[in-house]
């Protein structure tokens, strides 16, 4: 296997992880568990910044085409949308339950763009 291999393959299982920490935190309820929460929070950045990387090197090595493009940014607003819907459930007051819904739904969404993101590359 190739280095650009292992860091999808990386990115792909923190995104797992990610997966399975997030409803383990649905399960437990607010307050949070600080190390669940922490480590979900963490390996979401992570799975995002590998991501990354790969498509901005990808970029490097051949010009992307428009639809590759349009899928990185879909995914990119899908991840900030995730990251900007998990503050909100982070805060001690409730959130509005259309914010707990789209954090329920954007990852699926993410994740649809994502695999369209790195099939057209």
């Amino acid at each position: 296997m190739n280095p650009q291999q292992l860091r999808i393959i990386g990115a792909a299982l923190a995104i797992l992880v990610v997966f399975i920490l997030g409803y383990r935190l649905t399960r437990a309820g607010k307050p949070y568990p600080g190390l669940l929460f922490n480590a979900h929070k963490l390996l979401a950045l992570a799975a995002a910044a590998l991501v990354g990387i790969h498509v901005y090197r990808a970029g490097q090595s051949a010009p992307l085409s428009a639809g590759a493009w349009a899928a990185a940014v879909v995914t990119a607003l899908c991840v900030v949308g995730l990251f900007a819907t998990g503050a909100v459930l982070s805060l001690a007051k409730p959130a509005p339950e259309i914010v707990r819904a789209l954090h329920h739904l954007a990852p699926y969404l993410a994740m649809a763009a994502g695999a369209v993101t790195l099939w057209l590359l």
